[in-house]
């Protein structure tokens, strides 16, 4: 046992302390231009308050001459209980967005997407902002169907059955977005590496059909996450951004892309069902090129 502290004195006030720690950082909004976010900001804001009791531990009293415990003078005897938080509350950033990429406001996926941005210096340049917001919007997904993403790597699946998956993951990405236009049509190839045919054409500025070509070499490639090589893609059909930029672009997105969970899988039984669904939905769906 420790030596105990000896306290002796004629009067002892016993008092708990109260302590409150208190930060609130509040950053305005910006409107620029009429195809960029429109950004309503709230940062972090943290309230914290907690009681120190008033503590003797292994400690003798004599008051006066008359020995006495520490518990009758009211001290706090236990040291799990010298602190007590009485409030600790945390609000994250709050705000309202409207992107041309989704074509509506999405205050959630804001909420969520915070801490991913990085930076406000990042929220503030307009276009590193699309960006990256599609590439937190693109891991959110990621996340809500990783059974998916993990059964493209499939080696048994067929290449038919790989592309109707692919098709869907895409289909559902935009609607669960938000957006209301034409699905781009996703075929697979046996090219090198994957890429992109966008709704303009280059030459003539005429609209076009927008395709995604995915590499069968690329999806087979096991140092290469499907959610990744899915939201490099993706970041290319944006028109706002070509030749070099426009690779620039699809890597800035890309970064914001986490790493997958490769526990997360189907069953078989919810993978035959899974599959069979795609079967029906994509029957009349183009061959493979």
């Amino acid at each position: 046992e420790k030596e105990k502290l000896k306290v002796s004195a004629n009067k002892v006030v016993v008092k708990d302390l109260e302590d409150k720690n208190k930060y609130e950082n509040i950053g305005g909004g910006m409107t620029i231009g009429t195809d960029v976010p429109n950004v309503s900001i709230k940062h972090d804001k943290i309230d914290k308050e907690q009681i120190d009791r008033a503590s003797a531990i292994n400690t003798d009293f004599e008051i006066s001459g008359k020995k006495t415990s520490a518990e009758d003078l009211g001290f706090n005897t236990d040291i799990d209980k010298a602190q007590e938080k009485t409030k600790d509350e945390e609000k994250h950033l709050d705000a309202e967005l409207h992107t041309d990429l989704i074509g509506e406001d999405k205050r959630n996926e804001i909420k969520y997407a915070y801490k991913k941005l990085g930076s406000l210096h990042e929220i503030l340049d307009q276009k590193k902002f699309k960006e990256s917001m599609e590439g937190v919007l693109l891991d959110k997904f990621k996340d809500e169907h990783q059974k998916e993403f993990n059964l493209i790597k499939d080696e048994n699946l067929s290449l038919e059955d790989k592309q109707k998956l692919t098709q869907n993951l895409v289909e559902r990405y935009l609607r669960e977005n938000g957006y209301q236009g034409v699905i781009p049509e996703v075929l697979l190839t046996d090219e090198a590496h994957s890429f992109t045919v966008d709704s303009k054409d280059k030459s003539t500025g005429a609209k076009r059909g927008e395709k995604i070509y995915f590499s069968i070499n690329d999806i087979a490639n096991p140092d290469l996450a499907f959610s990744r090589l899915f939201g490099h893609e993706k970041a290319h059909m944006n028109t706002y951004d070509e030749g070099k930029d426009g690779e620039e672009t699809s890597i800035h997105t890309t970064r914001k892309i986490g790493s997958e969970n490769k526990n997360k899988v189907f069953t078989e039984e919810e993978k035959a069902g899974y599959l069979n669904n795609l079967r029906n939905k994509y029957k009349d769906q183009k061959s493979i090129e």
